[in-house]
This record gives C-alpha cells, structure tokens and sequence, in this order.
C-alpha cells in the first residue's frame, strides 16, 4: 500500500521534479487510479478494524492533533514545492502530508461518531456514491465556464457548486428506478 501511494505521489505532484513536462509526459493517470485511491480506502479499513478489535477509542484530541499534524505537514510540503519551481495549480493533488491529515480525519470520525449529528448533509450521504460517479462530468463543465476567472471567490465557490449540482443530478437519477441502486 506504501508503494502505491509512493509511486502515486512521484508520478503525480513530486512529478515535476524529475520529469521536465510533469505528470503530463505520464501515460497514466495517477490521481484517480489505484495509486493514491486506494491506499486511504485499506488504510480507513484497517483504522476500523484496529480499534474495533481493541475496542478502544482514540481520544478526540489526539485525532484532532494528527489532523493538524497533516495540515502542516502539507502546507509545509507545498511552500518547499513552489521553491522548487513547481507551478501549484494542478499539481498539488496528493502529498505525504494526505496521509496523515486522512488518518487524523478517520479517527476523529471514529472518537466521536455523533460529532455530525443533526446536520442536513448527514442525510445527503447515501448519495455519497452517485457524487462521486457525477462529480467529473460537473467538473469539467464548471471548469469550462470559469476557467476565464480567477479570483477567490470562484476558488472558493467551485467546490461547492461542483457538489450541490452532482447533488442534484443523482438525487433526480435516483428517482429513475432502473439506476438508482447505482446512485444511492
């Protein structure tokens, strides 16, 4: 699983140090394959099998640490990176940082499953599966619109308008009944 993410991160945002073009000379696509994917998949199995074998409970703020942990150790990644020459935009995907931050996320769920309660999104998770289906199709199309601007507010609005149209796409697909195991 190491070798995976390993090999995922030289070929995806390490890949400008050692190939001229970057992960664009790669005939592969190491973002949304089995290189970086995953590894956070079997390491959130093998976190709930851990603690549910043990039956204890990571603390919340040791979960919390981790968490802030990995923020630095990314932000700190990426600061060396752009000294490198690494243009971010599009290249900062995945760093060793990912791992640590998605570890403290996994046990801060874990420590306190009730911590989302209440929410309105909590009832959106079953569709989880069809956004994530969705999501590249909307993606590419928001891209296409705001790819003229570039400011904050489309840097923080993209996001969240890339997941409520997907949101609304597969909540409209579940309706059909002949995909909608497929979405929810």
């Amino acid at each position: 699983i190491t070798m995976l993410y390993g090999m995922g991160l030289l070929w995806g945002s390490y890949s400008v140090l050692w190939l001229p073009g970057g992960a664009s000379e790669l005939a592969i696509n190491t973002r949304n394959g089995p290189f970086l994917g995953t590894p956070f998949v079997v390491m959130g199995w093998l976190i709930f099998e851990q603690q549910s074998a043990n039956r204890k409970t990571v603390k919340t703020t040791w979960a919390i640490a981790i968490t802030l942990s990995g923020l630095l150790l990314q932000f700190l990644e990426a600061m060396w990176l752009l000294r490198q020459d690494v243009p971010p935009h599009g290249n900062f995907d995945y760093l060793i940082g990912t791992a640590v931050f998605s570890t403290g996320v996994f046990l801060l769920a874990l420590s306190r499953p009730d911590l989302a309660e209440g929410w309105p999104i909590v009832k959106w998770s079953r569709y989880t599966l069809g956004i994530f289906l969705f999501h590249p199709v909307v993606l590419n199309g928001v891209k296409f619109i705001c790819k003229n601007y570039s400011n904050a507010f489309v840097e923080v609005g993209e996001p969240i308008v890339i997941y409520l149209l997907s949101l609304i796409i597969v909540v409209c697909a579940a309706r059909y009944l002949p995909i909608k195991q497929w979405v929810t």
